[in-house]
């Protein structure tokens, strides 16, 4: 943002200094400073598109990317706490039924339903499979005792659903964010060469003008 005020404020002294030339030479045209305010114009449509272009690169990176990846992560988190309390209760002999209730504390907050971990990885990801491979592991945790590996299976899918979409969706971000850093490839050579164009052009202009006064 700054490079493109400073950039604008170059334009207009540009303007400015032609303007003055105009007046006082009485010459509508000046190759000099027409050469420099073709390279300031094509440097100033040059940064803007690559900071728009990058701008949008990163934005979908992160809609794409990084916001999926967390929810997905935040939710594989509650699985794996959900699976270890699943543990805990078949190897417990107390007759304490607390790890059960954590499961449950970590079935509600994974869900599915409204405002839940489930929810936000379907909002950002669209995952149907995620959503009724913790349903079948749920039913299978029901029957616990009599069923441990089927519960066991069901949660090996549920993990590796959600590890695949850690993957992709990181994966994606760091394409985006790639594509978003190589859109200013050349920017800051492009923009010095401009400047020295400018610079040439600029005094190239004036010299031949108050030449002819000398």
């Amino acid at each position: 943002m700054v490079t493109l005020v400073f950039g604008l404020g170059a334009g207009f002294l540009l303007y400015r200094s032609w303007r003055w030339l105009t007046r006082r030479t009485h010459r509508r045209v000046n190759y000099g400073l027409l050469v420099a305010a073709v390279a300031g114009a094509i440097s100033l449509v040059w940064l803007a598109g690559a900071f728009a272009f990058g701008r949008a690169e990163l934005l979908h990176a992160q809609q794409q990317g990084s916001a999926p990846a967390e929810a997905f992560a935040r939710a594989d988190v509650a699985v794996l706490q959900a699976h270890a309390d699943e543990s805990l209760t078949l190897i417990d002999n107390t007759g304490d039924d607390s790890y059960q209730k954590d499961f449950i504390a970590q079935q509600k907050l994974l869900g599915p339903g409204p405002g839940t971990l489930l929810a936000a990885v379907q909002a950002s990801a669209g995952s149907a499979s995620v959503t009724a491979d913790a349903q079948a592991w749920y039913r299978a945790h029901a029957a616990l005792r009599a069923l441990d590996g089927q519960a066991a299976t069901a949660f090996n899918r549920l993990s590796a659903d959600l590890s695949d979409g850690i993957n992709a969706h990181q994966a994606a971000f760091a394409s985006d964010a790639r594509g978003g850093r190589d859109a200013f490839t050349g920017l800051a050579v492009g923009m010095i060469v401009a400047s020295l164009i400018m610079v040439a052009g600029c005094a190239w202009g004036l010299n031949r003008r108050l030449a002819e006064y000398r």
